[in-house]
């Protein structure tokens, strides 16, 4: 024989005896579950059996209650994500509602300028303008601006203290 195919074979014998090891310590292991289940089926004791096979149904029906409170969870979640949904769906409608009523305008709202645009005039001579707009949240905001008569534009008496509590005053007139 050449040395190559003798260092071919030696290579080969020592694979194979790898491989030997490997598949008798699975032999052993199979034989060792074999003869575990087989002791239950052979056992005489029908209480030892039946203790073994009650242990493995309780822990069976332990985790089917696990998984069916788990998908019982998965159904509340969904539901719950489906009437955030519909809240978030149902604020945009009124949100759009509130935004058409605004450029529609309405006669309450529009009696009530008047009248609080009267009331204003009669307790500090002086012309206001009152708007409503929608802020970023869609909720309203009513701005109340004090006017110069001449100019038609807005003055920064508008923003003080006692403009505020005159405009509290006449609000208290309307109602």
């Amino acid at each position: 024989m050449t040395s190559e195919h003798k260092e071919y074979l030696e290579k080969t014998l020592a694979k194979k005896k790898d491989k030997l090891i490997i598949t008798q310590e699975e032999l052993q292991r199979l034989n060792d579950e074999r003869k575990s289940i087989l002791s239950i089926l052979k056992e005489e004791d029908t209480f030892a059996k039946f203790k073994a096979y009650q242990s493995e149904i309780i822990n069976i029906e332990r985790e089917i209650a696990e998984i069916t409170s788990e998908i019982e969870n998965i159904d509340v979640v969904k539901s719950i994500i489906e009437g955030i949904d519909k809240l978030k769906s149902d604020i945009e409608t009124i949100i759009k509602n509130i935004q058409e009523l605004i450029i529609k305008g309405n006669e309450d709202y529009k009696e009530i300028r008047l009248l609080f645009s009267k009331y204003l005039k009669e307790i500090i001579n002086k012309s206001e303008i009152i708007s409503i707009s929608p802020n970023s949240n869609g909720n309203l905001e009513l701005e109340a601006n004090l006017i110069d008569e001449k100019t038609r534009a807005r003055t920064s008496q508008g923003k003080g203290n006692s403009y505020k509590k005159s405009c509290v005053f006449a609000l208290t007139w309307l109602f």
